[in-house]
């Protein structure tokens, strides 16, 4: 009997190979994927388009090139991790870090069925201070968003390793995809090594606390909007689930690096609202003019559009743009007092 691999026995590009209970296999833009069809959004998104959220991978191509070294913090199954560790390369390194358990297991299995051995996958929380945290045994079998999960507030469950990223001691590190809350365990990294950064920041309270960590650290930071869903797609499938939802994060760059962003809005102020996009009839994304943006009119407009979709906050922030440009301007002033009515700020 020959072990050669044939043509036939490769998978078609979003073909379904395996299933049980929960658990399937699929052939997905970046390799081949285990996910759990109960996960209300990456299991999803890979069963019907067999990619997810496919506009933060396109920004980490222009990040990453072959023999770079990455962090991910909080990888979940691997839908972005796979894509990293193809775009280092195998003379690349990818660190990958996640503290539930059962997901974790999946994540070692996509590791492993797509070779690639430049990843190092750690069963572990990353936090400002080593020592060990819970982490809940989510049912795997009941429909939730397992990448929506907070840690610090279990009672009992798989009690996990908390590290920092400090303490590995990378040689270098050119790219850390990682949240507010383990941002305080990279300080030391970022510092010495002054990788690009790619932060989620989906939280208006904690925002604030985010972005002036990383000017702090002297970083620019640029807002990265992003839907999750796509058309097309790799799978060729229409339907928009999750329409409206996007994916909101920071592209964070050393200033040092004075490097040239284009087509992304600069982070203003450390209380900015942030970046807004919206959804006309025929289900197409819009954007606002940059808040930098010079153009008075255009930036009233905005103001104006922010406003009558009820994004009070982002439409208060395009009024004090104007007053910046141009003290005194009338219509700017009466709106953004308008506004302070609606807020209270």
């Amino acid at each position: 009997m020959s072990d050669e691999i044939s043509v036939e026995k490769i998978a078609a590009p979003g073909e379904l190979v395996w299933g049980k209970g929960h658990l399937r296999q699929r052939q997905c833009r970046h390799g081949m994927m285990l996910y759990n069809v109960n996960d209300q959004f990456q299991g999803r998104m890979l069963d019907k388009y067999g990619e997810y959220s496919e506009g933060e991978v396109d920004t980490f191509a222009q990040l990453l090139k072959p023999g770079m070294t990455a962090v991910e913090v909080g990888a979940n199954i691997g839908s972005h991790t796979v894509a990293i560790a193809n775009l280092v390369g195998p003379t690349g390194r990818v660190l990958a870090f996640e503290p539930q358990r059962a997901i974790f297991q999946v994540l070692c299995a996509n590791i492993a069925l797509n070779a690639l051995d430049q990843v190092e996958a750690h069963w572990m929380a990353v936090g400002a201070a080593p020592g060990e945290v819970l982490i809940d045994r989510l049912d795997m079998r009941a429909e939730q968003n397992f990448g929506g999960y907070s840690i610090g507030g279990a009672k009992a469950g798989d009690k996990v390793p908390l590290r920092t990223v400090d303490s590995f001691e990378l040689p270098g590190c050119h790219m850390i995809k990682i949240d507010v809350e383990g941002m305080e365990a990279a300080a030391g990294t970022l510092k010495r090594c002054g990788p690009m950064v790619f932060c989620e920041n989906e939280s208006s309270e904690k925002s604030p606390e985010l972005i002036q960590l990383l000017w702090d650290l002297d970083y620019d930071c640029y807002w990265h909007v992003t839907p999750y869903v796509r058309v097309p797609n790799y799978r060729g499938d229409p339907e928009k689930i999750h329409a409206t939802m996007v994916s909101t994060n920071m592209v964070c760059v050393p200033r040092s690096a004075q490097a040239q962003i284009t087509g992304l809005h600069k982070v203003w102020r450390v209380d900015q609202d942030r970046q807004r996009l919206w959804v006309d009839g025929a289900g197409n994304f819009h954007s606002p003019v940059p808040l930098l943006s010079d153009d008075i009119a255009q930036l009233y407009d905005s103001a104006l559009k922010l406003e009558g979709l009820n994004f009070l906050a982002s439409a208060r922030d395009y009024c004090n743009r104007i007053l910046e440009l141009q003290p005194g301007h009338p219509q700017a002033l009466a709106k953004r007092d308008e506004l302070k009515g609606k807020t209270g700020v």
